[in-house]
Protein backbone atom coordinates (compact mmCIF):
# COMPACT_ATOMS: atom_id res chain seq x y z
CA UNK A 1 0.00 0.00 0.00
CA UNK A 2 1.39 3.38 -1.05
CA UNK A 3 0.10 6.86 -0.19
CA UNK A 4 0.98 9.86 -2.35
CA UNK A 5 0.80 13.17 -0.49
CA UNK A 6 1.12 16.06 -2.92
CA UNK A 7 0.85 19.82 -3.18
CA UNK A 8 1.27 22.33 -5.99
CA UNK A 9 2.17 25.99 -6.25
CA UNK A 10 0.96 28.41 -8.91
CA UNK A 11 2.63 31.57 -10.19
CA UNK A 12 -0.67 33.36 -10.89
CA UNK A 13 -3.42 31.83 -8.77
CA UNK A 14 -5.34 31.05 -11.97
CA UNK A 15 -6.36 27.45 -12.68
CA UNK A 16 -6.59 27.81 -16.43
CA UNK A 17 -3.39 29.52 -17.61
CA UNK A 18 -0.78 26.79 -17.17
CA UNK A 19 0.55 28.50 -14.04
CA UNK A 20 1.57 25.39 -12.07
CA UNK A 21 5.17 26.05 -11.06
CA UNK A 22 5.95 23.26 -8.62
CA UNK A 23 4.70 19.77 -7.87
CA UNK A 24 5.90 18.51 -4.51
CA UNK A 25 5.21 15.11 -3.09
CA UNK A 26 5.86 12.78 -0.22
CA UNK A 27 5.43 9.08 -1.01
CA UNK A 28 4.89 6.75 1.97
CA UNK A 29 3.93 3.20 2.79
CA UNK A 30 0.78 2.34 4.77
CA UNK A 31 2.65 3.05 8.03
CA UNK A 32 3.65 6.53 6.79
CA UNK A 33 7.29 5.65 6.41
CA UNK A 34 8.66 8.08 3.82
CA UNK A 35 9.77 6.29 0.65
CA UNK A 36 10.61 9.44 -1.32
CA UNK A 37 10.17 13.21 -0.95
CA UNK A 38 10.83 15.62 -3.81
CA UNK A 39 9.94 19.04 -5.20
CA UNK A 40 9.57 19.08 -8.99
CA UNK A 41 9.96 22.63 -10.28
CA UNK A 42 8.08 23.61 -13.44
CA UNK A 43 8.56 26.57 -15.78
CA UNK A 44 5.00 27.96 -15.93
CA UNK A 45 3.38 29.35 -19.09
CA UNK A 46 2.61 32.91 -17.84
CA UNK A 47 5.38 35.45 -18.35
CA UNK A 48 5.03 36.91 -14.86
CA UNK A 49 4.75 35.52 -11.35
CA UNK A 50 1.71 37.59 -10.39
CA UNK A 51 1.55 36.19 -6.84
CA UNK A 52 5.22 36.72 -6.12
CA UNK A 53 5.79 40.34 -7.05
CA UNK A 54 4.07 43.69 -6.61
CA UNK A 55 3.59 46.10 -3.75
CA UNK A 56 1.75 43.48 -1.74
CA UNK A 57 2.87 39.96 -2.75
CA UNK A 58 0.10 37.46 -2.02
CA UNK A 59 2.50 34.62 -1.26
CA UNK A 60 6.22 34.03 -0.89
CA UNK A 61 7.37 31.06 -2.95
CA UNK A 62 10.27 28.96 -1.72
CA UNK A 63 12.45 29.66 -4.77
CA UNK A 64 13.48 32.62 -6.88
CA UNK A 65 11.72 33.00 -10.22
CA UNK A 66 14.98 32.18 -12.00
CA UNK A 67 14.92 28.70 -10.49
CA UNK A 68 11.48 28.00 -11.95
CA UNK A 69 12.47 29.41 -15.35
CA UNK A 70 15.40 26.99 -15.57
CA UNK A 71 13.04 24.01 -15.15
CA UNK A 72 11.24 22.29 -18.01
CA UNK A 73 7.63 22.99 -19.00
CA UNK A 74 4.88 20.81 -17.56
CA UNK A 75 4.81 18.35 -20.51
CA UNK A 76 8.45 17.49 -19.80
CA UNK A 77 7.50 16.40 -16.26
CA UNK A 78 4.12 14.88 -17.12
CA UNK A 79 5.18 11.23 -17.44
CA UNK A 80 7.02 11.29 -14.13
CA UNK A 81 4.14 12.98 -12.32
CA UNK A 82 1.58 10.63 -13.87
CA UNK A 83 3.62 7.58 -12.84
CA UNK A 84 3.53 8.76 -9.21
CA UNK A 85 -0.27 8.89 -9.29
CA UNK A 86 -0.51 5.58 -11.15
CA UNK A 87 1.68 3.77 -8.60
CA UNK A 88 -0.15 5.14 -5.53
CA UNK A 89 -3.11 3.37 -3.95
CA UNK A 90 -4.49 6.63 -2.55
CA UNK A 91 -3.68 10.30 -3.11
CA UNK A 92 -3.84 12.67 -0.12
CA UNK A 93 -3.64 16.45 0.09
CA UNK A 94 -4.56 19.46 2.19
CA UNK A 95 -7.50 21.41 0.75
CA UNK A 96 -6.82 19.01 -2.07
CA UNK A 97 -9.72 20.10 -4.29
CA UNK A 98 -7.63 23.09 -5.42
CA UNK A 99 -4.63 20.91 -6.21
CA UNK A 100 -6.82 18.52 -8.21
CA UNK A 101 -8.15 21.45 -10.26
CA UNK A 102 -4.64 22.73 -10.98
CA UNK A 103 -3.43 19.32 -12.14
CA UNK A 104 -6.47 18.89 -14.38
CA UNK A 105 -6.35 22.36 -15.86
CA UNK A 106 -2.62 22.12 -16.50
CA UNK A 107 -3.21 18.87 -18.38
CA UNK A 108 -5.96 20.61 -20.37
CA UNK A 109 -3.73 23.61 -21.08
CA UNK A 110 -1.13 21.40 -22.73
CA UNK A 111 -3.65 19.02 -24.31
CA UNK A 112 -2.51 16.07 -22.19
CA UNK A 113 -4.68 13.28 -20.82
CA UNK A 114 -5.98 13.96 -17.35
CA UNK A 115 -4.66 11.66 -14.61
CA UNK A 116 -7.07 9.26 -12.90
CA UNK A 117 -6.76 8.73 -9.14
CA UNK A 118 -8.68 8.45 -5.85
CA UNK A 119 -8.06 11.10 -3.20
CA UNK A 120 -8.94 12.31 0.28
CA UNK A 121 -8.64 15.73 1.93
CA UNK A 122 -6.84 16.10 5.26
CA UNK A 123 -8.23 19.63 5.69
CA UNK A 124 -11.79 18.33 5.53
CA UNK A 125 -10.96 15.46 7.88
CA UNK A 126 -9.39 17.83 10.39
CA UNK A 127 -12.45 20.08 10.22
CA UNK A 128 -14.75 17.12 10.89
CA UNK A 129 -12.74 15.71 13.78
CA UNK A 130 -11.94 19.05 15.45
CA UNK A 131 -15.46 20.42 15.04
CA UNK A 132 -14.26 23.67 13.45
CA UNK A 133 -16.87 25.41 11.31
CA UNK A 134 -14.31 26.64 8.79
CA UNK A 135 -11.30 25.05 7.15
CA UNK A 136 -8.02 25.95 8.84
CA UNK A 137 -4.90 26.86 6.89
CA UNK A 138 -2.15 24.26 6.73
CA UNK A 139 0.18 26.56 8.68
CA UNK A 140 -2.35 26.87 11.52
CA UNK A 141 -2.95 23.15 11.87
CA UNK A 142 0.76 22.36 11.62
CA UNK A 143 1.41 24.88 14.41
CA UNK A 144 -1.24 23.19 16.55
CA UNK A 145 0.70 19.95 16.26
CA UNK A 146 4.08 21.71 16.66
CA UNK A 147 5.14 20.64 13.16
CA UNK A 148 7.91 22.74 11.63
CA UNK A 149 8.28 22.98 7.87
CA UNK A 150 8.94 25.44 5.02
CA UNK A 151 5.58 26.83 3.91
CA UNK A 152 4.80 27.16 0.19
CA UNK A 153 7.50 24.68 -0.73
CA UNK A 154 5.41 21.91 -2.23
CA UNK A 155 7.33 18.89 -0.95
CA UNK A 156 7.40 20.42 2.55
CA UNK A 157 3.65 21.15 2.45
CA UNK A 158 3.09 17.53 1.43
CA UNK A 159 5.31 16.28 4.24
CA UNK A 160 3.49 18.48 6.79
CA UNK A 161 0.16 17.14 5.52
CA UNK A 162 1.40 13.59 6.12
CA UNK A 163 2.52 14.42 9.66
CA UNK A 164 -0.83 16.09 10.45
CA UNK A 165 -2.73 13.01 9.27
CA UNK A 166 -0.44 10.78 11.28
CA UNK A 167 -1.08 12.87 14.41
CA UNK A 168 -4.84 12.75 13.83
CA UNK A 169 -4.78 8.97 13.54
CA UNK A 170 -2.70 8.67 16.71
CA UNK A 171 -5.16 10.85 18.63
CA UNK A 172 -8.09 8.79 17.37
CA UNK A 173 -6.22 5.47 17.86
CA UNK A 174 -7.36 4.46 14.39
CA UNK A 175 -5.91 3.30 11.12
CA UNK A 176 -6.61 5.46 8.09
CA UNK A 177 -9.34 3.10 6.92
CA UNK A 178 -10.76 3.04 10.44
CA UNK A 179 -10.96 6.83 10.48
CA UNK A 180 -12.65 6.93 7.06
CA UNK A 181 -15.18 4.34 8.23
CA UNK A 182 -15.87 6.05 11.57
CA UNK A 183 -16.61 9.42 10.01
CA UNK A 184 -18.15 8.03 6.81
CA UNK A 185 -15.68 9.83 4.55
CA UNK A 186 -15.90 8.76 0.91
CA UNK A 187 -12.75 9.33 -1.19
CA UNK A 188 -13.05 11.49 -4.28
CA UNK A 189 -12.33 10.22 -7.78
CA UNK A 190 -10.55 12.20 -10.45
CA UNK A 191 -11.76 10.97 -13.82
CA UNK A 192 -10.74 11.62 -17.41
CA UNK A 193 -13.31 14.37 -17.90
CA UNK A 194 -14.54 15.46 -14.47
CA UNK A 195 -14.08 15.08 -10.71
CA UNK A 196 -16.22 13.38 -8.09
CA UNK A 197 -15.60 15.18 -4.79
CA UNK A 198 -14.52 13.63 -1.52
CA UNK A 199 -17.36 13.95 1.02
CA UNK A 200 -18.80 12.93 4.37
CA UNK A 201 -21.79 10.73 3.69
CA UNK A 202 -23.49 11.23 7.07
CA UNK A 203 -23.37 15.02 6.62
CA UNK A 204 -24.78 15.06 3.08
CA UNK A 205 -27.46 12.54 4.07
CA UNK A 206 -28.60 14.93 6.82
CA UNK A 207 -27.83 12.57 9.71
CA UNK A 208 -25.72 15.11 11.59
CA UNK A 209 -26.71 18.22 13.51
CA UNK A 210 -24.46 20.27 11.22
CA UNK A 211 -26.64 21.93 8.56
CA UNK A 212 -25.92 21.30 4.92
CA UNK A 213 -24.93 24.27 2.76
CA UNK A 214 -27.52 26.30 0.87
CA UNK A 215 -26.02 25.05 -2.39
CA UNK A 216 -26.44 21.44 -1.30
CA UNK A 217 -30.03 22.04 -0.24
CA UNK A 218 -30.81 23.81 -3.52
CA UNK A 219 -29.54 20.75 -5.38
CA UNK A 220 -32.04 18.61 -3.46
CA UNK A 221 -34.89 20.98 -4.33
CA UNK A 222 -33.89 21.23 -7.99
CA UNK A 223 -33.71 17.44 -8.23
CA UNK A 224 -37.12 17.09 -6.60
CA UNK A 225 -38.60 19.69 -8.96
CA UNK A 226 -37.23 17.83 -11.98
CA UNK A 227 -38.76 14.57 -10.75
CA UNK A 228 -42.28 16.01 -10.40
CA UNK A 229 -44.53 15.91 -13.46
CA UNK A 230 -47.32 18.42 -14.04
CA UNK A 231 -50.85 17.27 -13.32
CA UNK A 232 -53.12 17.08 -16.35
CA UNK A 233 -56.06 18.20 -14.20
CA UNK A 234 -54.63 20.29 -11.34
CA UNK A 235 -56.73 21.30 -8.35
CA UNK A 236 -57.99 24.86 -8.71
CA UNK A 237 -57.07 27.56 -6.19
CA UNK A 238 -54.88 30.67 -6.13
CA UNK A 239 -51.72 28.52 -6.34
CA UNK A 240 -52.72 26.74 -9.55
CA UNK A 241 -50.03 27.07 -12.24
CA UNK A 242 -48.14 29.60 -10.10
CA UNK A 243 -44.54 29.74 -8.92
CA UNK A 244 -43.57 30.66 -5.37
CA UNK A 245 -40.44 31.73 -3.52
CA UNK A 246 -39.89 30.61 0.08
CA UNK A 247 -38.36 32.82 2.73
CA UNK A 248 -34.86 31.66 3.70
CA UNK A 249 -35.97 30.47 7.13
CA UNK A 250 -38.35 28.01 5.50
CA UNK A 251 -36.19 27.15 2.49
CA UNK A 252 -33.06 26.41 4.48
CA UNK A 253 -34.64 25.00 7.61
CA UNK A 254 -35.68 21.39 7.10
CA UNK A 255 -34.93 20.08 3.59
CA UNK A 256 -37.19 17.08 4.12
CA UNK A 257 -40.16 19.31 4.94
CA UNK A 258 -39.47 21.54 1.93
CA UNK A 259 -39.42 18.56 -0.42
CA UNK A 260 -42.66 17.30 1.05
CA UNK A 261 -44.11 20.75 0.40
CA UNK A 262 -42.93 20.50 -3.21
CA UNK A 263 -44.73 17.18 -3.55
CA UNK A 264 -47.91 18.67 -2.10
CA UNK A 265 -47.64 21.71 -4.40
CA UNK A 266 -47.53 19.68 -7.59
CA UNK A 267 -51.22 18.76 -7.46
CA UNK A 268 -51.80 22.45 -8.19
CA UNK A 269 -48.93 22.58 -10.72
CA UNK A 270 -47.34 25.01 -8.29
CA UNK A 271 -43.55 25.11 -8.35
CA UNK A 272 -40.82 26.32 -5.98
CA UNK A 273 -38.41 28.74 -7.72
CA UNK A 274 -35.33 30.75 -6.72
CA UNK A 275 -35.62 33.81 -8.98
CA UNK A 276 -38.12 36.60 -8.24
CA UNK A 277 -38.65 37.17 -11.96
CA UNK A 278 -40.34 33.75 -12.13
CA UNK A 279 -42.52 34.04 -9.03
CA UNK A 280 -46.10 35.02 -8.30
CA UNK A 281 -46.02 34.64 -4.51
CA UNK A 282 -43.49 35.08 -1.72
CA UNK A 283 -44.15 32.83 1.30
CA UNK A 284 -43.50 35.02 4.32
CA UNK A 285 -43.92 35.16 8.11
CA UNK A 286 -44.29 37.98 10.67
CA UNK A 287 -41.05 39.93 10.90
CA UNK A 288 -39.55 38.46 7.74
CA UNK A 289 -36.66 40.73 6.75
CA UNK A 290 -36.82 39.96 3.03
CA UNK A 291 -40.56 40.49 2.54
CA UNK A 292 -40.25 44.16 1.64
CA UNK A 293 -37.64 43.40 -1.01
CA UNK A 294 -39.42 40.49 -2.66
CA UNK A 295 -42.82 42.17 -2.71
CA UNK A 296 -41.34 45.24 -4.40
CA UNK A 297 -39.87 43.20 -7.26
CA UNK A 298 -41.80 42.74 -10.49
CA UNK A 299 -41.85 39.36 -12.19
CA UNK A 300 -41.51 38.69 -15.91
CA UNK A 301 -45.19 39.61 -16.39
CA UNK A 302 -44.58 43.03 -14.87
CA UNK A 303 -46.55 42.15 -11.73
CA UNK A 304 -45.39 42.76 -8.20
CA UNK A 305 -44.84 39.55 -6.23
CA UNK A 306 -47.62 39.02 -3.70
CA UNK A 307 -46.91 38.01 -0.10
CA UNK A 308 -48.65 34.99 1.34
CA UNK A 309 -48.37 33.97 4.98
CA UNK A 310 -46.61 30.69 5.58
CA UNK A 311 -49.51 29.28 7.58
CA UNK A 312 -52.00 30.25 4.86
CA UNK A 313 -49.80 28.74 2.17
CA UNK A 314 -49.51 25.43 4.01
CA UNK A 315 -53.27 25.40 4.66
CA UNK A 316 -53.92 25.81 0.93
CA UNK A 317 -51.82 22.72 0.20
CA UNK A 318 -54.01 20.44 2.27
CA UNK A 319 -52.55 17.04 3.19
CA UNK A 320 -48.75 16.95 3.27
CA UNK A 321 -47.18 13.48 3.35
CA UNK A 322 -44.21 13.00 5.67
CA UNK A 323 -41.90 11.12 3.31
CA UNK A 324 -38.29 10.36 4.27
CA UNK A 325 -35.25 10.59 2.03
CA UNK A 326 -32.30 8.21 2.16
CA UNK A 327 -30.10 9.02 -0.83
CA UNK A 328 -29.30 12.71 -0.38
CA UNK A 329 -25.53 12.27 -0.52
CA UNK A 330 -25.79 10.40 -3.81
CA UNK A 331 -28.06 13.10 -5.28
CA UNK A 332 -25.78 15.94 -4.19
CA UNK A 333 -22.51 14.33 -5.27
CA UNK A 334 -23.92 13.17 -8.62
CA UNK A 335 -25.16 16.70 -9.31
CA UNK A 336 -21.83 18.31 -8.38
CA UNK A 337 -20.00 15.85 -10.60
CA UNK A 338 -22.41 16.36 -13.50
CA UNK A 339 -22.06 20.13 -13.22
CA UNK A 340 -18.35 20.22 -12.41
CA UNK A 341 -17.19 23.71 -13.40
CA UNK A 342 -13.70 22.37 -14.03
CA UNK A 343 -14.81 19.45 -16.19
CA UNK A 344 -13.37 18.96 -19.61
CA UNK A 345 -16.75 19.96 -20.99
CA UNK A 346 -16.33 23.71 -21.17
CA UNK A 347 -14.88 25.79 -23.99
CA UNK A 348 -11.71 27.63 -23.06
CA UNK A 349 -9.01 29.19 -25.19
CA UNK A 350 -5.56 28.86 -23.73
CA UNK A 351 -2.98 31.00 -25.48
CA UNK A 352 0.52 31.24 -24.06
CA UNK A 353 2.09 34.67 -24.44
CA UNK A 354 5.49 33.00 -24.44
CA UNK A 355 5.24 31.59 -27.97
CA UNK A 356 8.91 30.68 -28.13
CA UNK A 357 8.52 28.01 -25.47
CA UNK A 358 4.82 27.19 -25.30
CA UNK A 359 2.87 27.76 -28.53
CA UNK A 360 -0.27 25.99 -27.33
CA UNK A 361 -3.86 26.86 -28.20
CA UNK A 362 -6.39 24.38 -26.84
CA UNK A 363 -10.16 24.52 -27.38
CA UNK A 364 -12.04 22.26 -25.01
CA UNK A 365 -15.65 21.14 -24.73
CA UNK A 366 -18.90 23.04 -24.56
CA UNK A 367 -19.76 26.46 -23.21
CA UNK A 368 -21.03 26.71 -19.67
CA UNK A 369 -24.79 26.44 -19.37
CA UNK A 370 -26.73 28.81 -17.20
CA UNK A 371 -29.03 27.54 -14.48
CA UNK A 372 -32.60 27.21 -15.61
Amino acid sequence: MKYLFYDIESCSGNYTDGSLCSFGYCLTDENFNVLKKEDILVNPAPKTFALLYGKKPRIHLAYEESEFRKAGKFPEHYDKIKSLFDDADLVIGYAVDNDVKYINENCDFYSLNRIKFSFIDVAMMYKIISGNKNLKKLEEVAANYEIEYTAHRSDEDSYATMLILKKMLEEESLTLQGLLDKYEIIPGINKEDRTRITYQKSLLDGRLEIPRSHKQMDILYDTMDESLKDCKEPIKNILTNKNVIFNDKLRYGDPNFVRNLQKAMIKFNCRLVELPILAKYFVTYPGCKNERYYTSVRNKNGEKIKPIKEEDFIALLGEIKQDEYNSDSEIIVNSLEKNDEHSRGYTRSYVSKDTSTSPFVVLLGNTKKGKK
